[in-house]
């Protein structure tokens, strides 16, 4: 039953991605129907929750109204874990980066049925974001939770998570105490974060991060793709570093 064919979508949705594209995307974008539910959603809270890519530099205390911490979440996948962080944590202020349509479809589902004013979302490669919106030392917590491991030897040039990565989260971050938190069910990938972060420490002969022992997960809701990871027995690394100045 196909009712959602006579709904459109009235929002320019086109992903807002650089054009000057010089080097690998770390993702693969689908194409995939939004539902009837999604389209809806899409109309009537894109303009006030979606910001739109701007080469200019976001001003967080004017975009959502205060000077609360700034959590950023990248690939929140269809966002339910993120709304309900945003819920549970209102003395914070999130910042949701997706490049995936249905998924920031699927977020705006979830926020129509809540009131909370703390979440806002980019439809965007975070690279760019990172690099042209996101203010030097303003970022108190930037989180990866499942990011694509790109488990091929042939394809680790793709891995989100890098040296280049790693320098420009610390670049948005605060000063001393601020987190990097990336969570991950691929031992490989695992390692290959802390062996990326232990190099960019010893190229610069300073420690940039700290690995930090405490975990975090109690503090944030299981995704849909821990649940499933959990189902499958796989274990789950918990990566956790902190700014030091």
């Amino acid at each position: 039953m196909k009712n959602n064919l006579s709904l459109k979508c009235n929002i320019n949705t086109k992903i807002s991605i650089c054009k000057s594209y010089d080097r690998i995307r770390t993702f693969v974008l689908r194409e995939r129907k939004l539902t009837r539910n999604q389209l809806n959603a899409v109309n009537s809270h894109w303009s006030d929750i979606v910001i739109q890519f701007q080469p200019k530099l976001i001003n967080f205390s004017k975009l959502f109204g205060s000077d609360k911490l700034v959590i950023m979440e990248i690939g929140f996948g269809n966002g339910n874990s993120l709304v309900q962080m945003a819920q549970n944590n209102s003395q914070q202020n999130f910042l949701g980066i997706e490049v995936y349509l249905p998924g920031i479809a699927n977020c705006l589902v979830e926020l129509k049925k809540t009131d909370i004013k703390n979440l806002r979302l980019i439809y965007c490669d975070v690279r760019d974001v990172l690099e042209n919106m996101i203010p030097d030392n303003s970022l108190h917590k930037i989180q990866l939770f499942f990011p694509d491991p790109w488990p091929k030897n042939c394809h680790h040039k793709r891995r989100l998570v890098n040296t280049s990565f790693a320098n420009l989260a610390r670049q948005k971050l605060k000063d001393s105490g601020s987190l990097l938190h990336i969570v991950t069910d691929c031992k490989n990938y695992a390692s290959y974060i802390v062996k990326t972060i232990d190099s960019i420490n010893n190229h610069k002969n300073q420690s940039l991060y700290s690995q930090d022992d405490i975990m975090l997960s109690k503090d944030r809701p299981i995704t849909k793709f821990e649940q499933r990871s959990n189902l499958l027995g796989h274990k789950i690394y918990e990566l956790i570093f902190r700014t030091i100045k």
